[in-house]
């Protein structure tokens, strides 16, 4: 036994007769004239086509089908050389455009990765624009003070950061993190 009331079963069986009754006076008001209709269109188009003219039937229809090809071909034609011609509109920048920095005195530069993690954090000397080397080795001053040494190898400009080298990458990555976060990175990113 089922344990939905009687009322509902008997509210259910209602309406949909009453949408049966509908479809049913659809089809006999509207299916069956609009399929004499267009059986009364295929058959005057098959005469037509038969009919004798100067130029048969067929021959006309086959070169209009041609015809009406041409003229959106030329006009698909131009709308793509107009769309070239036309000068592109400035795109808004995007978070993802914003892929340099200058931080401690050193200028990052990364890529992303699908995911929208930073991938292939690399350290830039800011004037002759070439990768700086890390010599490897940290140094401490103190007891928890440890530097990291960037050198440049062509102006030989020579930046220490206090930190691994570990540790620095992390707090840049932060960094690139928050300013996406705070929307400050549209101040890094050159309109397109």
């Amino acid at each position: 036994m089922s344990s939905e009331k009687p009322s509902t079963k008997i509210i259910v069986q209602v309406v949909g007769g009453v949408i049966l009754a509908g479809t049913l006076y659809l089809c006999r008001t509207l299916l069956i004239p609009g399929l004499k209709w267009c059986g009364g269109f295929v058959v005057s188009v098959w005469n037509w086509i038969f009919d004798s003219h100067a130029v048969p039937g067929w021959l006309i229809i086959i070169l209009s089908v041609i015809s009406v090809w041409c003229v959106v071909r030329v006009v698909m034609d131009l709308l793509s050389t107009l769309s070239k011609s036309l000068p592109a509109l400035p795109r808004e920048p995007r978070w993802t455009d914003f892929r340099e920095f200058e931080f401690k005195g050193v200028l990052w530069r990364w890529d992303y990765y699908p995911s929208g993690e930073i991938g292939g954090l690399v350290s830039f000397c800011p004037e002759p624009d070439c990768r700086l080397q890390t010599n490897g080795e940290e140094r401490f001053y103190g007891t928890y003070n440890q530097t990291t040494e960037y050198k440049c190898d062509r102006c030989g400009n020579k930046k220490e950061v206090e930190g691994t080298k570990r540790s620095i990458d992390n707090l840049v990555r932060r960094e690139i993190g928050r300013l996406i976060d705070l929307g400050e990175w549209k101040k890094y990113v050159k309109p397109a």
